[in-house]
């Protein structure tokens, strides 16, 4: 179980830095012309005979982008790994990260480029990250008294939610973009709960998280 653990843990980890470096090159890309990411467009679309403007090119270049800045912030996170007193910080920074990082992102662009390019109303996608901070707070003290099941429903509606928002505004990798995001707060939940699991077997300390 305890190398299960860890596997997963090393999993939550690496979706973590996958979703952050996903979410700033959108952020990038839509913020500023990002003439890199354009520049890598067009090779990556000559080396493959294409035409300079053909998606395969945008796709690839994101991924490449994506996949550098993860290694980045993946040595980043060991060294906190390394100065964290526990497990804690990490657990905080992980789920804030799989979570909230899109919402956030969102809303500073909008207050970034104004309400009024954007048919999708500020209000209720503030509440939404209001709620889902919240839930992040009740569910890492360990006072979240919704199943388990049901976590995972409230995990598909969020990204479902924000995967549209964003679809809808911005220049995004389509479908990559939600399922990332997915599998990052999933990781991260299910990490959550091996340890609470682990502890209660190993040791009858803190209770188990709520099933």
């Amino acid at each position: 179980m305890r190398h299960f653990e860890t596997v997963l843990g090393h999993v939550r980890d690496l979706l973590f830095c996958i979703n952050i470096g996903l979410l700033t090159i959108v952020e990038r890309a839509n913020a500023t012309r990002f003439g890199s990411l354009i520049r890598l467009q067009y090779a990556v679309n000559d080396f493959f005979h294409l035409q300079p403007h053909s998606s395969v090119g945008g796709y690839g270049a994101v991924l490449i982008f994506t996949a550098g800045l993860a290694v980045v912030i993946f040595v980043l996170l060991q060294v906190l790994v390394r100065l964290a007193p526990s497990d804690a910080a990490l657990e905080w920074i992980t789920g804030i990260g799989a979570l909230a990082a899109a919402p956030v992102i969102w809303l500073y662009l909008v207050l970034r480029f104004g309400y009024g390019d954007f048919d999708v109303a500020f209000g209720w996608p503030a509440v939404e990250l209001i709620v889902t901070l919240t839930c992040l707070v009740l569910y890492l003290t360990r006072k979240w008294p919704i199943p388990r099941w049901a976590n995972i429903l409230l995990i598909i509606l969020h990204w479902a939610l924000w995967s549209w928002i964003y679809n809808r505004h911005f220049m995004t990798p389509g479908l990559f973009f939600a399922v990332v995001g997915f599998c990052s707060s999933l990781a991260w939940a299910a990490h959550l709960v091996q340890q609470d699991d682990h502890r209660v077997v190993t040791s009858a300390g803190p209770e188990a998280h709520p099933i």
